[in-house]
């Protein structure tokens, strides 16, 4: 009887114990939730008030606008290009430092890359502006090779875009394949090779598969920031490369209000799909997991 009546109570016991803890948590988390709240949830709802302001007429004005659909086509395009770009520049260099025996090597060649992310953007587009302007270093090495009469045009075009942004965002694709190749056992690659597999094979039928959600995670990350980009298109690129910010800076700077609302929204709305899309194939859990691994 006294045994039987013991259990509920600590049954309640345990009950409380587990809402003191949640509560404990919440409030642990409370200021980083009022945080978020303040930078992130107020600015939203002031974004998307803005955008109704008119109902749902600044979103058809948008929709509508032929600058916009080229500007999207042209971040969509940028985004794209130079992610396949990193990836294929990235993965050797990743996969390089992660087979070095010595650590300390590998360390200070990646404490190289860190440093390259401390450069900020605006530096790198102007030190890009004299490397490729017309009296620039690479026009004065072709014109003295003898490939060229005259100056290349090497810059406000795409293919000074491309090479800014591949710039900037190699060092994130460099980390982020790093970090998901530390944590493949090479154990598999070696029982591999003692089955018979060649490099190459074993490479290619074991650690290549197991890398992919690492190469997905660098994909996912430099394409979502390459979309955003906005100081490199806009003094690196011509009038064909704006990109939606170039675009929303413009709906800005006519003081447009709404339509600079609905496009951030749109491009907002574009970002998410990307996500849910990693969410859908690879996983968010597998996906972060990957650039926290080694």
């Amino acid at each position: 009887m006294g045994r039987t009546a013991t259990m509920p109570r600590a049954q309640g016991q345990g009950r409380g114990l587990r809402l003191g803890a949640a509560a404990g948590q919440l409030a642990l988390a409370l200021p980083a939730l009022t945080l978020v709240a303040l930078l992130v949830l107020a600015p939203l709802a002031r974004i998307v008030g803005t955008s109704l302001e008119d109902g749902a007429g600044a979103y058809g004005d948008v929709l509508a606008s032929g600058s916009f659909r080229a500007s999207l086509r042209a971040t969509l395009e940028l985004s794209a290009l130079v992610t396949v770009l990193c990836l294929v520049l990235a993965y050797p260099l990743a996969y390089l430092l992660n087979s070095m025996r010595s650590r300390r090597v590998a360390h200070a060649l990646l404490l190289g890359v860190i440093v390259c992310l401390w450069i900020s953007a605006l530096v790198r587009t102007y030190a890009w502006t004299i490397i490729l302007g017309r009296n620039g270093l690479v026009n004065e090495l072709i014109m003295a090779v003898g490939i060229r009469d005259e100056p290349a045009s090497l810059i406000f075009n795409r293919f000074a875009v491309v090479v800014g942004m591949t710039h900037y965002l190699l060092p994130f694709m460099i980390l982020t394949l790093y970090a998901g190749m530390s944590g493949i056992d090479r154990r598999l690659v070696q029982a591999a090779r003692t089955l018979g597999a060649g490099g190459l094979r074993s490479f290619v039928s074991v650690f290549l598969p197991l890398s992919r959600p690492a190469i997905f995670a660098g994909c996912t990350m430099v394409f979502v920031v390459a979309t955003g980009f906005f100081v490199m298109p806009a003094l690196l690129g011509g009038p064909q490369d704006a990109t939606l910010s170039v675009y929303i800076e413009r709906q800005l700077f006519h003081l447009e209000f709404g339509n600079a609302s609905a496009a951030a929204l749109i491009m907002l709305a574009i970002v998410s799909a990307i996500f849910l899309v990693a969410d859908r194939v690879v996983g968010l859990d597998r996906l972060f997991s990957a650039t926290r691994a080694g």
